[in-house]
């Protein structure tokens, strides 16, 4: 599947890709159920490799124009990571470690674990760049409803947008 969706979004945009050093998506309906990170090009390189532009993902047109194009970089210089395994049959192994070991890399502060959520409600607002692995549930129907599950919480897009931001440049 993910061969012939290769070929259908990439493959013919290929030698733009080699222009360019960023690419920004906007997935539309189904298309916001593909992984772009894991497709190939014609030759079946990964998309995420470091000859490749950077690719950014928007939920919707305007808030890439609204929150990202033209705006001057952030001047907070934290940079936070949030990670949680989750438990049960369907936990992440390396979720908060992830977070951690980004954290060492970015000079970072990293939160993992049951408290992740409150931590991200109380510090994500001072962070220039955030980095989040856990699991997240879309609703297609209610893209506001969409939400992370960060902790013994979950943590809804609706809720995000509501709290108080700063320019962080990254999530």
């Amino acid at each position: 599947i993910l061969k012939a969706i290769s070929q259908a979004l990439i493959e013919p945009y290929e030698t733009m890709l080699a222009t360019v050093d960023l690419v920004y998506v906007v997935p539309h309906g189904p298309l916001h159920d593909v992984p772009f990170m894991a497709l190939q090009t014609s030759e079946g390189n990964w998309l995420v490799r470091e000859e490749n532009p950077a690719i950014a993902l928007a939920p919707s047109a305007t808030i890439l124009v609204r929150y990202a194009l033209g705006r001057a970089a952030s001047s907070q210089t934290q940079h936070y990571c949030f990670g949680y395994n989750s438990v049960g049959a369907e936990a992440l192994t390396y979720a908060e470690h992830e977070a951690q070991e980004i954290a060492k890399l970015v000079g970072g502060q990293a939160w993992t674990g049951a408290l992740a959520t409150d931590q991200f409600l109380r510090y994500a607002h001072d962070a220039r760049m955030i980095h989040i692995a856990s699991h997240c549930v879309y609703d297609a129907q209610q893209p506001l409803n969409s939400h992370l599950i960060l902790g013994h919480e979950t943590l809804s897009a609706q809720t995000i947008m509501d709290h108080p931001q700063s320019d962080t440049d990254l999530v």
